[in-house]
């Protein structure tokens, strides 16, 4: 919006003869003529000056404020993929141009009640009153336009929040269920001992044959789990047997495993796995008898 010209003309003045300095003078106010005094005649001048000042002044200021509003509007139209990532500058600027315009619905007031002793210039004031005031309210309702997008890219910022923390949770769920699938992956049980304790602890059972000949010592179905010892198969390769002779109850794949004598005496002084994937492929329950 360009500078406010706003012509005030003071009711039309009438002078006799100046040089002779009248006694009384005719001054023309809406259509009509009076005559008075030269003294109150020149107090009407001087409150038309004044009066003409005081609007003058305020019309500057509610233009300077005008000009204010334009830059600023144009500082958050310009803004472009920064304009709602530095909020507080947004917040600042909207905070100004609140003020400003609260300013100037102030001065338009105190305009319309001076405008009231010049009845001559009412009808003109009026019409750039009304789009002063217009120009306000667009500019209000641009303010609230802000605003409202401000609060909903809060409300989207604490939505995305929730998201990544809801995420994180899920996260730490699945890398602890990861952990230990993992573990339990990689966990396998062993029970070692004579024939007598394996089956005296539940853990063995002789199946087939005739009359005891011929029949087979295998895991029971229903064994006693707690006299396992559970080891983890990434770090335990070697089991200590230290017995003269030791045999498997359970099945693993033969080249998975070795047994190892380090003395003369004959004992075998452990079980080595080899290939502990291969190995605990079959069962996760290892079974040793040793005489």
């Amino acid at each position: 919006m360009s500078m406010l010209a706003l012509g005030v003309a003071f009711i039309g003045i009438v002078s006799c003869n100046r040089d002779k300095e009248p006694e009384t003078v005719a001054v023309s106010t809406d259509n009509t003529t009076e005559l008075v005094t030269q003294d109150e005649y020149e107090k009407m001048v001087a409150a038309k000056n004044a009066t003409e000042d005081t609007l003058y002044q305020t019309i500057n200021e509610i233009d300077n404020n005008l000009r204010s509003i334009r830059e600023n509007q144009g500082l958050l139209a310009n803004n472009n993929g920064e304009r709602f990532s530095k909020k507080e500058e947004i917040l600042r600027t909207i905070k100004e141009i609140s003020s400003l315009l609260e300013q100037n619905k102030e001065k338009i007031k105190k305009l319309n009640g001076q405008l009231a002793s010049l009845r001559s210039q009412k009808q003109k004031w009026s019409k750039e009153s009304e789009e002063m005031k217009k120009f306000i309210a667009d500019r209000e309702q641009e303010v609230l336009g802000l605003q409202q997008l401000m609060s909903d890219q809060t409300s989207t910022i604490n939505y995305l929040n929730q998201i990544v923390d809801e995420l994180k949770t899920a996260n730490h769920y699945v890398a602890d269920n990861a952990k230990r699938l993992d573990n339990e992956l990689h966990t396998a049980f062993y029970a070692m001992g004579s024939y007598r304790e394996l089956k005296d602890h539940n853990v063995v059972e002789k199946k087939g044959g005739v009359l005891g000949l011929g029949a087979t010592k295998e895991l029971k179905d229903d064994f006693e789990k707690e006299y396992f010892t559970e080891i983890d198969t990434r770090q335990v390769t070697s089991i200590p047997v230290n017995s003269r002779k030791a045999k498997l109850v359970t099945n693993h794949p033969v080249g998975s495993y070795e047994w190892h004598k380090e003395g003369d005496d004959g004992n075998t002084d452990y079980l080595t796995i080899t290939d502990p994937e291969k190995f605990w492929a079959a069962s996760k329950y290892l079974v040793v008898e040793v005489k």
